[in-house]
């Protein structure tokens, strides 16, 4: 990415401190990344269950110590500096709505480690735009993120020719042996579930399901394609950057091919569908520019044209055109609107899906689900109408500013070219990866949901810079910073009593 001014003035002691930040935040990711946190998946082993809950609030709590480490050295200070990202309405709405929602909740433990594992994500992209001041850590957070591609990639390639298969021989070699380690019992339910999803080869990474795989695959990909696509316009200027497109041409394949090996079909029509859109916006930029308020509109009445039509197909035919997956996702998405229903104004509370589906589930559907597999509905059965509300805000309000701003001269030409592709790539990533997760349940896995955020703070942040937005600065009061720090102690003493 060219190199783009910034108006910081801000001092060497706090942006050394954002550098620390920032690496720590580029760690926590990866180390995220590594943890298998199967929180939307009941497990097998009360054992595993609590060490998964453990391992993803020890996670969380360090991310949101970033958060509360940069509010703290930033408001101390003679100065405050702040960059609006247009999540903090939303987000705002979003914390309402979740309190409402615990406070009605029956597992009230579940519902406290789903609150926060969600909204640890969004905190931290807000300190991400405020820490990305430089298209080069804009950069940095990219490839870590194409490199993570790389590894899940690399490790879908392992289990296909080999984990898969061996697993499968370790269990036949010994099933009792197998089942009594993940405590499932012999002929039960559990025991039948474990065996199809056995044979069935899942290629899953790090996660639960090879349908998360692709999904996370979908952000990473655009992550390699956008530096791929930087450093192919600076290779005309310096053929130095040979190597570096090569590697990540690599890294992009890798991808590519992790996501084809998940064998996710929602995740592969997804990436087919963002790179559709990509081709288009590139092939006629100015003419899209143009009529971007009639393609918005036209794009948002479609979507309640194809909400429209499932619903009346569905309540129909009970089922949806397709195969098995589309009739048992039918079967989750009557049960949770039913869900819904009997809990319109707060939902059921936090992480309570899976405690409350048995009650709503209708008696042709074989398998209890812990998530609808559909995150409209997984936010608003559960959040209530407030939660949804405030999480799309949050979500699409950065996205709307994007949208709106395009078009406009800002900055020469090289340089609006350059952020305007790393852009539009991610943002048709974002448009893909929301789509793929109509249908499944991968945007709620900590990893996945804390790359997704962080893919949202770098388009925010290169959306500024490209805008050359002025900063926000103004000089607390001693008293308002004496406040302002003993809130935020209190809020981590909160946090470490009660959430942990």
């Amino acid at each position: 990415m060219t190199e783009i001014q910034t108006n910081d003035q801000k001092t060497k002691g706090r942006l050394f401190i954002e550098h620390v930040l920032f690496i720590l935040c580029l760690a926590i990711i990866a180390l995220r990344f590594l943890s298998i946190e199967s929180l939307s998946v009941t497990a097998a082993n009360p054992w595993f269950a609590i060490t998964d809950e453990l391992s993803s609030l020890s996670l969380s709590a360090s991310l949101l110590a970033i958060v509360l480490i940069w509010f703290i050295q930033s408001v101390i200070r003679r100065k405050f500096f702040y960059r609006y990202t247009a999540i903090e309405l939303g987000l705002t709405v979003f914390i309402i709505a979740s309190c409402l929602s615990i406070s009605v909740a029956s597992n009230l433990r579940s519902a406290v480690t789903s609150f926060v594992t969600i909204l640890t994500p969004m905190l931290v992209a807000i300190i991400l735009v405020q820490i990305l001041n430089s298209p080069k850590k804009a950069k940095a957070l990219l490839y870590t993120i194409a490199c993570l591609g790389a590894v899940s990639a690399f490790y879908c390639i392992v289990q296909f020719f080999w984990v898969n298969q061996m697993l499968i021989e370790q269990y036949q070699g010994d099933p009792n042996d197998f089942l009594s380690r993940l405590a499932i019992i012999p002929g039960s339910f559990r025991h039948m579930l474990f065996e199809h999803s056995l044979y069935s080869r899942d290629i899953r990474s790090f996660f639960t399901t090879g349908n998360s795989a692709g999904s996370f695959a979908i952000l990473t990909l655009a992550a390699a394609v956008a530096l791929l696509a930087d450093k192919l316009r600076e290779l005309k200027s310096n053929p130095k950057n040979l190597i570096a497109v090569c590697v990540l041409a690599f890294i992009a394949l890798l991808c590519l091919i992790g996501l084809l090996i998940t064998r996710s079909k929602g995740a592969i029509l997804s990436v087919m569908i963002a790179a559709a859109m990509l081709v288009i916006y590139l092939s006629c930029p100015k003419l899209i520019n143009r009529y971007k308020r009639a393609i918005l509109i036209s794009g948002l009445l479609s979507v309640f044209f194809v909400i429209a039509l499932i619903v009346w197909y569905g309540l129909t035919h009970d089922r949806l055109p397709g195969g098995n997956s589309m009739l048992v996702r039918w079967q989750y998405w009557y049960s949770s609107a039913r869900m819904y229903a009997a809990h319109p104004f707060t939902g059921v509370g936090p992480g309570n899906f899976a405690s409350y589906y048995p009650q709503y589930k209708i008696p042709a559907a074989l398998e209890t689900v812990t998530d609808p597999h559909n995150f409209l509905l997984n936010i608003l059965s559960q959040f209530g109408p407030l939660g949804i509300i405030g999480f799309l805000a949050a979500m699409l309000m950065p996205m709307g500013r994007l949208i709106f701003a395009a078009g406009k001269n800002q900055g020469n030409s090289s340089q609006q070219k350059s952020v305007n592709v790393t852009c539009s790539v991610l943002f048709v990533a974002v448009i893909g990866f929301l789509i793929h997760n109509c249908i499944d349940f991968a945007m709620f896995e900590p990893a996945i949901l804390t790359v997704f955020w962080a893919i949202i703070a770098v388009i925010i942040a290169l959306d500024r810079q490209r805008k050359n937005a002025p900063e926000h600065s103004w000089e607390p009061k001693i008293a308002i910073r004496i406040a302002a720090v003993v809130m935020a102690l209190v809020l981590t003493m909160v946090f470490v009593s009660y959430a942990f």
